[in-house]
């Protein structure tokens, strides 16, 4: 990952899991030591793997509620070993974190005895917060008349969609925001009424489309800025354009796999907006930010990915508006924060999850507002200090200190997170690796015959929404509510035929990997470091070169 790093002051290191070298800088160096952590034995890839591996987002399940014993939606199935709370009685006054207290023990490793707490300690359904009509959504925030939402915030009629924020009409989108009417919508902002855009903005009345800025009218077209009528890159006039367009929407199934599959579209070798001193993709209004993804307004940051207002930080995913973190992950506004999952609004947390308002903790789970706890137990001042300084010595000791939490102490199978997304694995190969694996019991649970809905959604009558369909690719079986049937109507696409995970699935491939490579610009030569691998067939641009190439 790391091709340009400074020879003179890098430590080279083989990654312990995966044997791949990876190089450590004096700038990571100067890092590690303000955080009072050793240099890490895994590999930034390794590392990320391990965090998305304790984050399940879009699987869940109907189960009871251990504690008022209400029906719930959660993420954990009902056969889960966890105790499971709903969000009314996790976050209510009816159960004590401390009471679940444990001592140190150091006969043993401080992992084992964080397990035991893990499962102990009553864990959250959901993290949906103030949500209206939107029970079915995880990491999101004041979502409203919605349906399957992950890591979403303020959105209205949304469905199937991702790391999106303040959208309305819009189903299998990510990392979209403001946008309206939008369908099959990637990395994108300001757009209305569009379908299978990636990479645009400010954009208006367009299907296919890479990179259009300013755009009205147009259809597959790519690296267009402020341009109106167009077909394949091609101006026309608007009633030759409207002509065309009826024609071509007559086999709009067809033009969508073959826009999709061009490989002819030049790329710039980075996708940024406002950025100095950065690397990585999909980065904006960031500096001195290097080996990022999908973030924006970042400083001094390294190996940080789906993250916004963030500073000084390593090793970081799906957090927001924190300061000096390093291997975090689904956190919110942190401060000195190490080795922790699911932490908002805390400082001085190590090695922690599910804690929230809290500071000075050590092996928590589930602490609200508590201060100098070690495994939940609240010490003074003092003893705190003095106990974690010999914990710290102990992990060190077993070889645990300084890395997150082993892949094995995720409450979730390794196939329902968020690491399957980006490094996928086989059942055989999870389970000689430790990892738990979830079956799908659901093609061999139905029974009924195999149905595909009509493509032509203004021709779908209500009858749709009461028939189960199954996937063309996977097999797997999904339903079309009518609040999705209205929207399919609206935007004029045709139902889909495939289910939403793997609908999911070929949006993502869509995306560029989470690496970087040394490749020489297809026209000048200069050579980049780019997410775009030099087996790659595209044609990759540095910055000069694709300023050159946009209309």
């Amino acid at each position: 990952m790391e091709a340009n790093q400074n020879l003179m002051s890098q430590i080279t290191q083989t990654c312990r899991a995966s044997g791949q070298p990876f190089y450590i800088s004096e700038e990571d160096q100067a890092f590690y030591e303000k955080m009072e952590v050793d240099i890490p034995r895994l590999s930034p890839v390794e590392r990320m793997r391990r965090r998305l591996a304790f984050r399940n987002e879009r699987n869940l399940y109907h189960r009871k509620c251990d504690l008022c014993k209400k029906e719930i939606v959660a993420m954990y199935d009902s056969d889960s070993p966890y105790t499971v709370y709903c969000q009314t009685c996790w976050w209510s006054d009816s159960w004590d974190p401390k009471s679940f207290a444990q001592e140190i023990d150091f006969s043993r490793s401080f992992f084992d005895q964080y397990a035991e707490l893990m499962k102990k300690v009553p864990r959250i359904s959901l993290m949906n917060k103030d949500h209206v009509n939107a029970e079915y959504g995880n990491f999101t925030l004041r979502n409203k008349d919605s349906y399957l939402l992950t890591t979403s915030a303020e959105c209205e009629e949304a469905f199937y969609t991702k790391r999106s924020w303040n959208c309305r009409s819009i189903a299998d989108c990510s990392n979209c925001s403001q946008c309206e009417l939008c369908y099959e919508t990637l990395d994108s902002q300001n757009c209305y009424n569009c379908a299978w855009l990636q990479n645009s903005s400010d954009s208006t009345d367009c299907t296919l489309g890479y990179n259009l800025k300013g755009c009205k009218n147009c259809f597959a077209c790519f690296n267009l800025a402020n341009q109106s009528y167009c077909i394949y890159n091609e101006k026309y006039s608007k009633s030759e354009y409207e002509e065309k367009l009826k024609e071509l929407k007559e086999d709009l199934p067809a033009e969508i796999e073959k826009f999709l599959s061009l490989n002819m579209i030049p790329r710039k070798f980075m996708d940024a907006i406002n950025v100095e001193n950065c690397s990585g993709d999909a980065v904006y209004n960031s500096k001195n930010s290097r080996y990022c993804f999908d973030v924006t307004h970042l400083e001094d940051c390294k190996f940080v990915f789906d993250a916004t207002h963030i500073k000084d930080a390593y090793d970081v995913n799906n957090d927001d508006h924190s300061e000096l973190e390093y291997e975090v992950g689904g956190s919110e506004a942190n401060y000195m924060h190490r080795f922790s999952d699911i932490c908002w609004f805390n400082k001085y947390l190590t090695y922690c999850n599910l804690c929230f308002n809290s500071e000075y903790l050590f092996g928590c789970v589930g602490m609200k507002k508590g201060k100098y706890c070690i495994l939940n137990k609240e010490y003074s001042k003092e003893e705190y200090e003095s106990l974690m300084i010999r914990v710290v010595a102990h992990m060190k000791k077993t070889g645990e200190w300084g890395e997150f939490f082993p892949m094995g102490l995720s409450p979730f199978a390794y196939n329902e997170t968020v690491a399957q997304d980006y490094f996928p694995v086989t059942k055989e190969e999870a389970l000689s690796k430790g990892l738990k694996w979830k079956e799908d019991v659901e093609k061999t649970a139905y029974q009924g015959p195999k149905l595909l809905p009509p493509p032509d959604a203004k021709e779908a009558g209500p009858e749709v929404t009461k028939s189960i369909f199954t996937c063309n690719v996977s097999g797997k079986l999904y339903k079309i509510t009518p609040q999705e049937l209205a929207l399919y109507k609206k935007l004029d696409v045709p139902l889909p035929q495939k289910a939403p995970e793997q609908r999911f699935k070929e949006r993502m491939a869509r995306k560029n990997p989470r690496m970087l490579w040394v490749r020489p610009c297809s026209d000048c030569g200069v050579q980049m470091e780019t997410v775009y691998s030099p087996k790659r067939p595209e044609k990759v641009l540095c910055e000069a070169c694709y300023l050159k190439t946009v209309y």
